[in-house]
């Protein structure tokens, strides 16, 4: 006998045997597009393309992970408090460098000075002293 002689009764009625290889057609489609889908996608990760999500260890006992954790963050921590003292002591270098620099300017400034008062007032002696300024008003 046929599949097709089966599946219909006489007088074109279908059969009980109809159901049950529907189903299993559907069964079947269902199975072979649900393993074109794992072939061609295959594990995914979380955030979409990319290598798979890799598994971690299980902590043999309770305290493993918090040992690790607690590594972890201290290393961080180390490397937070580094990074600070380098920008810290990049400020102080650039506040020094400056701090030098007005202290040598206040230097020429003092020796000009010192030197101007020993002179004897010696900004009416220059041509563009107070007295050369107002003479050219006039």
């Amino acid at each position: 006998m046929s599949i097709v002689a089966l599946l219909l009764a006489e007088g074109g009625e279908t059969s009980p045997y109809a159901s049950i290889v529907f189903a299993a057609g559907v069964l079947l489609l269902i199975f072979v597009l649900f393993r074109q889908n794992l072939l061609r996608f295959g594990k995914r990760t979380r955030g979409g393309d990319g290598p798979p999500i890799v598994k971690q260890r299980r902590p043999e006992h309770a305290w493993d992970g918090v040992k690790q954790d607690a590594e972890a963050r201290f290393g961080q921590q180390q490397v937070e408090f580094h990074e600070t003292a380098r920008e810290m002591m990049g400020q102080l270098d650039s506040k020094m460098s400056l701090l030098r620099a007005l202290i040598a300017q206040s230097d020429e400034r003092i020796a000009r000075l010192e030197a101007l008062a020993s002179g004897g007032g010696g900004m009416a002696d220059r041509p563009g002293g107070p007295d050369g300024a107002r003479a050219g008003e006039g």
